[in-house]
């Protein structure tokens, strides 16, 4: 056996084993951020630790600081989310097969997206906020998450006009 495919079966082993302690454990749950940690030195390439950690520290910020704390570990766990996922998630809406199995991902990826929006928000960083909004405009998801201005008035289009939001699926 070589070393690569222990590594591997090593990952498979603690992820299976972080995915099972999570369903006890809410992103809101106080202790969040220990088990954030906790996952995170079970497997340090599994996004999931490093979301528990920045959704606690976004979701307990209440001023520049925090916000801007939050930030580093919500993009770790975007990153490493899109290593792993990037191809499911091109191809997320082919199926509704498809889309049943990768769908708690899919939100997954959308909390991280929309709390690292809020944290740029927060801290009135709009040239990060466009770019993450264009990053996800690149997977071309049925609906238009994390687009609304604002102000409340809907998406706007490339060409800087307002359209009303899409109809769910």
């Amino acid at each position: 056996m070589t070393a690569g495919r222990l590594c591997a079966q090593q990952h498979q082993a603690a992820r299976y084993e972080i995915d099972a302690e999570r369903m006890d454990a809410q992103l809101t749950d106080d202790d969040a951020l220990t088990k954030g940690k906790a996952f995170q030195k079970m497997d340090s390439t599994y996004y999931v630790g490093y979301l528990y950690e920045g959704y606690f520290k976004y979701n307990h910020s209440a001023d520049y600081l925090g916000y801007k704390n939050a930030i580093p570990t919500l993009e770790k766990a975007r990153e490493l989310i899109e290593k792993q996922y990037n191809p499911q998630f091109k191809r997320l809406f082919t199926s509704l097969e498809y889309l049943t199995r990768y769908y708690d991902r899919f939100q997954d990826y959308y909390t991280i997206c929309n709390a690292l929006k809020e944290c740029y928000d927060n801290i009135e960083m709009p040239d990060s906020v466009m770019s993450l909004l264009n990053h996800l405009a690149s997977y071309n998801f049925k609906k238009d998450f994390l687009v609304y201005t604002t102000t409340g008035h809907g998406p706007i289009t490339e060409t800087g006009s307002l359209h009303p939001p899409p109809i769910p699926f």
